[in-house]
């Protein structure tokens, strides 16, 4: 392990692989070690700060999009046992063996697909 400035830009270099977060926190104590001072502790103190603010945000977001995930299983759980009950049902079921329904029933279902994906992309947009 390097000491001194060479072990400052080892150190930015690793951080920069693990997290953007961990990368300022590197810089900012690589500045507080460069030239002291109160500005600079201060500067340290609010980017902590900051990012503690960030992380509690995010974190806030995932519960978001966890209780997001269990609303969309539960409608699709819910149109599956509803969909599966019309399709046993003897007054119903003769309808669903028309050619015409069960295109009809497949065209709903990739449509109920494209839905699924759309919100699985924008809850993973919201939450990285």
């Amino acid at each position: 392990m390097s000491s001194g400035k060479g072990c400052l830009d080892e150190m930015q270099r690793q951080a920069q692989q693990i997290s953007p977060a961990l990368l300022l926190v590197v810089v900012e104590i690589g500045r507080l070690w460069e030239t002291g001072g109160k500005g600079y502790s201060d500067a340290l103190r609010q980017a902590s700060e900051n990012l503690a603010s960030l992380v509690e945000t995010r974190s806030q977001a995932n519960a978001v999009a966890a209780g997001a995930w269990g609303t969309t299983r539960t409608i699709l759980i819910a149109l599956g046992f509803t969909l599966g009950m019309v399709l046993v049902n003897p007054i119903s079921k003769p309808a669903f063996q028309q050619i015409l329904m069960q295109i009809a029933l497949l065209a709903m279902m990739f449509w109920g697909g494209l839905g699924y994906w759309q919100i699985k992309d924008a809850i993973n947009s919201v939450t990285e």
